[in-house]
């Protein structure tokens, strides 16, 4: 089925190295472990086509594989760059819950390179 081109003002901020690794075709999705923005513990989004906008304060490299930590460089609390590159845009198919780190570790294994640790990912229901 042919995309239908779109328009969209509407941005997901993520960490710089997961976009760069589904630019990169490295990974194919993104596993969020969720936010204190998220009511009841869903990931909800208003859009489904939205601009991925690199950031770089919250990166956590420990929360990394050593082959994209060594890609994550510390910066000043509040520092922002003079310029945001926004090279890429995504369609959000699926949000699907986990809760079950047998299925963390699955997907580890078999989807992406990029998905962080499970030891870090908070899977409480």
């Amino acid at each position: 089925m042919p995309m239908e081109l779109t328009t969209t003002f509407h941005a997901l901020k993520e960490w710089a190295v997961a976009i760069n690794a589904l630019e990169s075709g490295k990974t194919i999705m993104l596993l969020r472990k969720g936010g204190i923005h998220e009511r009841n513990g869903h990931f909800q989004v208003a859009h489904k086509q939205i601009l991925l906008y690199p950031t770089y304060e919250h990166q956590q490299a420990f929360m990394l594989k050593a082959e994209y930590a060594n890609n994550v460089y510390p910066v000043t609390s509040g520092w922002h760059p003079e310029t945001v590159r926004i090279g890429s845009w995504a369609e959000i198919t699926d949000i699907l819950p986990v809760s079950d780190e047998s299925i963390v570790n699955s997907l580890v294994e078999s989807m992406g390179d990029i998905i962080p640790r499970t030891s870090q990912l908070n899977l409480g229901v």
